[in-house]
C-alpha cells in the first residue's frame, strides 16, 4: 500500500468515527473535508404546550475545513407535531465558512409547529433532514431533535343562570369547564355580588372540585334569593376560580364577571267589590315592587258566569301601591250559592316588553250583591211612600185649615144677624 493511499484511508476512516459519534453530513474530497452539523438550538417556548404553536430554533454549521453551501434543511413533522398551515417545513441554508465555531453558527428561526392538544407530556422525537439542493431523493443526513412537551391547564367558568325573581327562592348554575390540554385538579371556586344583592341561602358562596378532566365540565348549583326589596335590572355577579398551573408551578387566579337579570316582581291583589244590575265591579292593586305598564283585566269564559258585554277593561299603568276599579256586565249561572269563585287575569307589559299575566281566582258573594239591589229597592220604595205620607199630610193640613176658616166665616155671620 502506498503512502498516499495510507493517507486516503486514514481519512475515511476518521470521517466514519466522526459519523458514529456526532450528526454530520459529510462531503469529502483528497484536499479537505466539510463537516456540516445540525443541532437543536433551543424552543420557544419551553415546554411546547399540547394544542398551541411553537417555534423551534435550528442550528447549521460547518466544523470541517471545506467551506460548504447549498443545503437544505428540511423538518418532517409526526405525532405529536403538525404543520402550521401557511408555514414553510424547509428552509435554504445559504454559505457555510469553514471551521465554524459556536459564534459563526447559522440560526433557522422560522420553523413554527403545532402541538396535537390531547398529547401527555413528555419528551418527542422531531425529525430534521439535511441534504443538498437539488437532491430530489434527499439522501442526505437524518437525525432527530428533542422537543419539550407539556400540557396547559386552562379553565373557563360560565354562568348558565340568566334571569332571577327577586323575593323567591331560585337555582344559580356556574359551570366550570375545562378548556385546556391537561387535568385542572383542586379547584377552588367562589362567587359573590357587590352590595350582596344576591345571597346563597343554606351554605357559603365557596365550593371545591377535585378533578376536571380535559375537555369535562362541572356544574355547581346554588340556592340563592334576591331580596323583594331589589330594584329590577341588570346586576354583576363576581366569579374566582384558583387552581394550580403545574408548568409554571404557581397558583392560576381565574376571575370573571358576568351578568344576571333581576325580574320585575309584579302582582296585583284583585277583590270583588260591589254588584249593581248585573254590573260587577273589582278592584285591581299592584302590590309588586315595580310599575306596571299597559295593564288590562279580562274575565275569562268559563263555568258558571255569563258574560254579557266585553271581557276585557283597559286600566292603564298602573304604579306600585296604586289601585282601581274594572266594571264587567255579569250574570252568575246560580243563585244558591253564597260566594261564587271567579277567574280573573291581569295582563301587563314587563320592563323588557314582553306581554305577561297574573291569574286571580276571587270569590264573589252573593249575599253582599243582593243585599245591595234590595237596599237599593228599599229605598226607592221608602222613598215613593215618604210622597205619599207628605202628601196626605198635606191635604189633612189644607182641609184642616178650610174648616177653620169656615167656621169662622159662620160665625162672622151668625154675629152680623143678631145685630
Amino acid at each position: 500500500m502506498s503512502f498516499k493511499k495510507l493517507i486516503i484511508s486514514s481519512i475515511t476512516l476518521l470521517m466514519l468515527l466522526s459519523v458514529a459519534m456526532a450528526p454530520v453530513y459529510a462531503e469529502t474530497s483528497i484536499s479537505d473535508i466539510s463537516l456540516v452539523s445540525v443541532n437543536l438550538v433551543n424552543q420557544d417556548p419551553t415546554p411546547a404546550v399540547g394544542g398551541d404553536i411553537f417555534e423551534v430554533r435550528i442550528g447549521v454549521k460547518n466544523e470541517g475545513g471545506k467551506s460548504a453551501g447549498d443545503y437544505i434543511l428540511e423538518l418532517d413533522p409526526s405525532y405529536p407535531f403538525q404543520k402550521v398551515a401557511g408555514e414553510e417545513l424547509s428552509k435554504e441554508i445559504g454559505f457555510l465558512d469553514k471551521y465554524q465555531d459556536d459564534d459563526k453558527e447559522v440560526i433557522i428561526t422560522a420553523f413554527k409547529l403545532r402541538v396535537n392538544e390531547e398529547v401527555t407530556s413528555g419528551n418527542y422525537p422531531l425529525k430534521a433532514l439535511l441534504y443538498k439542493k437539488g437532491d430530489l431523493t434527499k439522501t442526505g443526513y437524518k437525525t432527530e431533535l428533542t422537543i419539550d412537551v407539556g400540557n396547559k391547564e386552562n379553565a373557563e367558568v360560565m354562568l348558565s343562570t340568566s334571569e332571577l325573581n327577586p323575593g323567591e327562592n331560585s337555582k344559580l348554575t356556574f359551570t366550570i369547564k375545562n378548556a385546556g390540554s391537561a387535568p385542572l385538579k383542586d379547584l377552588t371556586f367562589s362567587w359573590d355580588t357587590p352590595e350582596n344583592k344576591i345571597l346563597p341561602l343554606g351554605s357559603g358562596n365557596t365550593r371545591f372540585v377535585k378533578y376536571i378532566g380535559v375537555n369535562q365540565a362541572v356544574n355547581l348549583d346554588y340556592d340563592v334569593m334576591a331580596g323583594s326589596d331589589i330594584e329590577p335590572g341588570l346586576y354583576k355577579i363576581n366569579m374566582y376560580l384558583n387552581y394550580e398551573d403545574t408548568i409554571n408551578s404557581s397558583e392560576k387566579n381565574v376571575i370573571q364577571d358576568a351578568g344576571i337579570h333581576i325580574l320585575e316582581k309584579a302582582d296585583f291583589e284583585i277583590a270583588f267589590s260591589e254588584n249593581l244590575d248585573d254590573s260587577y265591579t273589582f278592584s285591581i292593586m299592584n302590590v309588586g315592587n315595580s310599575d306596571t305598564k299597559s295593564v288590562s283585566m279580562y274575565i275569562p269564559k268559563q263555568d258558571g258566569w255569563t258574560i254579557i258585554g266585553s271581557n276585557n277593561a283597559i286600566i292603564g299603568n298602573l304604579d306600585a301601591g296604586d289601585y282601581t276599579y274594572a266594571s264587567f256586565k255579569l250574570l252568575a249561572d246560580s243563585s244558591n250559592q253564597s260566594e261564587i269563585p271567579i277567574k280573573v287575569e291581569a295582563y301587563y307589559t314587563s320592563n323588557e316588553g314582553n306581554r305577561k299575566v297574573v291569574e286571580k281566582e276571587i270569590l264573589v258573594s252573593n249575599s253582599n250583591a243582593a243585599i245591595t239591589y234590595i237596599t237599593q229597592a228599599d229605598s226607592e220604595k221608602g222613598g215613593f211612600t215618604g210622597y205619599l205620607i207628605m202628601a196626605g199630610i198635606v191635604i189633612i193640613a189644607i182641609l184642616i185649615l178650610g174648616i177653620f176658616i169656615i167656621r169662622k166665616i159662620l160665625k162672622k155671620i151668625k154675629s152680623a144677624k143678631k145685630e
